[in-house]
């Protein structure tokens, strides 16, 4: 028998009032914080006044150019008032706000864009090149960049147009490419981000005003989460964007950051830099990681260096982010209990997790390996004209199969133990290989190509590709890697070639990328 799905509150914004969709964040710490400062930018600061007023004039705006409710508002821009002013803004008028992976070639941008028919786009100051040619989006008929962006609202009021979404009304479509390549829009509600923002919080208590650092691209789940916690809570969410680790290390301290979120990779660096060994920590006192596993000797690096708390997540862009906490305390366990620096932690408290057999799909028990299914307030109720692939990840009684092995402990503790889908991560960005091989397959002197991930101590892994070339032809290493950044994003790009005559195959004809791992990496 299945068991009945949770049943969850809305989590309380700023004046104890539900969340019950995105613009409660913002309509609720502009009562409560007023003229405290909610961003801070290269150009200046933000109120959280400013930022309810310029997003009510967004959204009227929208209206008085004809946008309905459910129209989507695109952006391809990095993070900025501009970005998030769009995000409360469509959502104050019942738009839903589709931000695209501005490390996308153009060509994949428009397809992204493309597969939710956006009304309205929005190309921040340096996005430019990666804009799509006007009329390769036949939906879009408002083009805006920063300039224009001012113009469309300087005459709108300052005043809330007042829509009220409902709960289950998509507010946000975030994208994320299907193994086949396609993009899909995963569809985020209120219920999702108002399950996000329910953590608890007595793991990270602090007194005093946070100021927040998430040099996360807010089109990633992480980034975009991140922001609307800050502004939930009141703090100085800081904008400011590093230009590497030294300059990270800078702005952390020079700021006087309290709470800083990244990848694995980020705290990697950080701890690696010389400048780190001098900084001043102690105003920096948690450091949420997540997007690929964290070595544990960078867990231990980070805490005899840095000195705070460390927290770790386990979560994807279908559940909101994080639905896994491995708290600060459990970085530091009890004897006996060692293993459990290695796990994601344990299901937050609305979120139901559960490992099942990858044939049977029946749930297995404790310390056994299977696929790792998640239920709960976070889980999308699907993708953005994609049924197909919502009947393939959801069930009918709500739980999302993720594509990640792994196994629970008796103690709740989840443990990853593979990534079904093939999926690469890589500086956390999620790289496909049927993605890169369709791409790779273009090239005219390539007959096969196989891509796997394999160890980078800088991203933690890199695609690599293993071609058979085509008969007649010589190609280098350097033409292919070459050839396919004019293709494909550079991250996803190969960081080496290997020719050979002959790719490994089952009897079925299936390549088999376990042997080339094991040959390769």
């Amino acid at each position: 028998m299945t068991a009945a799905p949770l049943s969850i509150p809305f989590a309380d914004g700023a004046m104890g009032r539900p969340i019950r969709q995105v613009a409660d964040i913002i309509r609720q710490s502009a009562e409560a914080f007023g003229d405290d400062v909610a961003l801070r930018e290269e150009s200046g600061d933000t109120t959280y006044r400013r930022l309810d007023e310029r997003s009510s004039q967004f959204a009227n705006a929208l209206i008085a150019a004809g946008v309905q409710p459910g129209d989507r508002v695109a952006l391809v821009s990095g993070n900025s008032h501009y970005f998030l002013e769009i995000v409360y803004g469509a959502a104050k008028m019942g738009a839903i706000a589709a931000p695209a992976n501005t490390l996308l070639a153009p060509a994949e941008i428009v397809r992204v864009l493309s597969s939710c028919d956006p009304t309205v786009l929005f190309v921040g100051a340096d996005e430019g090149e990666a804009a799509p040619a006007t009329g390769a989006v036949p939906s879009i008929r408002i083009n805006l960049d920063p300039e224009s962006y001012e113009e469309f609202i300087k005459d709108q009021p300052t005043t809330d147009p007042g829509h009220q979404s409902e709960p289950t009304d998509t507010g946000v479509i975030l994208f994320s490419s299907g193994t086949t390549g396609l993009p899909k829009g995963i569809k985020l509600n209120g219920i999702n981000f108002s399950g996000n923002l329910s953590a608890p919080e007595d793991h990270l208590e602090f007194e005093g005003t946070p100021i927040s650092m998430a040099p996360v691209p807010f089109f990633h789940i992480t980034g975009l989460t991140s922001a609307l916690s800050a502004n939930s809570k009141g703090g100085v969410l800081l904008l400011k964007m590093p230009n590497g680790p030294g300059d990270l290390i800078r702005l952390l301290t020079e700021e006087k950051v309290t709470h800083a979120v990244g990848v694995p990779t980020i705290l990697q660096m950080i701890t690696q830099h010389p400048d780190a060994q001098t900084a001043d920590w102690s105003n920096l006192k948690f450091f949420g990681y997540g997007g690929a596993p964290m070595p544990v000797a960078v867990i231990k690096a980070a805490t005899e260096l840095i000195g705070c708390g460390l927290f770790q997540g386990y979560g994807m862009t279908e559940t909101t982010a994080a639905v896994t906490v491995l708290w600060p305390e459990d970085h530091l366990p009890s004897p006996g209990r060692e293993k459990q620096i290695g796990s994601v932690g344990r299901a937050l408290n609305d979120t139901e997790i559960r490992i099942v057999d990858m044939v049977t799909r029946e749930p297995l028990p404790v310390g056994e390996r299977g696929e790792i299914q998640v239920r709960g307030s976070r889980v999308t109720a699907g993708y953005w004209n994609r049924d197909d692939e919502t009947t393939r990840a959801l069930s009918e009684d709500g739980w999302l199969s993720t594509g990640d092995g792994g196994s629970l402990d008796e103690e709740g503790y989840l443990y990853l133990a593979d990534r079904i889908k093939d999926m690469i991560v890589s500086g956390g960005e999620n790289v496909y290989p049927a993605e890169v091989e369709n791409a790779l397959s273009d090239h005219p002197q390539i007959a096969e190509v196989a891509v796997i991930g394999v160890p980078s101590e800088k991203w933690g892994e890199s695609p690599y590709a293993i071609v058979v070339k085509r008969a007649g032809t010589d190609p280098s290493e350097e033409d292919i890697i070459s050839w396919s950044r004019e293709q494909i994003a550079h991250f996803k790009c190969p960081v080496g070639v290997t020719f050979v005559d002959a790719l490994p195959r089952n009897p079925n004809g299936k390549i088999l990328k376990r042997v080339l791992r094991e040959q390769f990496s």
